[in-house]
């Protein structure tokens, strides 16, 4: 299937823990800088040509990010673990619902914790759940 994309880039630095053995030395509190690269496709252009305008993706992006910038997210999400496949999800989540309601397409968000690590979540919009937002 044929389909248009627009990617944008930003980070983000936060302090966790993850819960569980599995992470071995990451199990204790650390920080982390993470790369969101998201891609955000659809199969048809609107009236002026474009499938979303780049500086209102931009600005969404760093919207969703704004509560985790510098941030512990032990306190942001009480109870998770806050994985780099869960961060995904959320961010995801958090884009796709700033969208236009009209939009259908696919939102990809890739996480990339080093040059040889990354995780991503994918999925159909307009199925995401609400967006990301810190405890009141």
């Amino acid at each position: 299937m044929a389909h248009y994309s627009i990617r944008i880039r930003d980070h983000f630095m936060c302090a966790h823990t993850l819960r569980g053995a599995l992470f071995g030395p990451a199990e204790g509190r650390h920080g982390a800088t993470y790369e969101v690269i998201v891609e955000i496709r659809g199969p048809s252009l609107d009236e002026n040509n474009v499938l979303l305008d780049l500086n209102w993706a931009e600005r969404a992006l760093s919207g969703v990010l704004e509560p985790l910038r510098f941030s512990d997210l032990d306190e942001v999400f009480p109870g998770e673990n806050t994985t780099t496949e869960f961060l995904c999800r959320r961010i995801h989540d958090g884009v796709a619902a700033g969208l236009p309601p009209s939009f259908r397409g696919v939102v990809r968000v890739e996480l990339v914790e080093n040059p040889r690590m990354a995780a991503a979540y994918e999925a159909a919009v307009p199925d995401a759940e609400a967006p990301i937002r810190p405890p009141s």
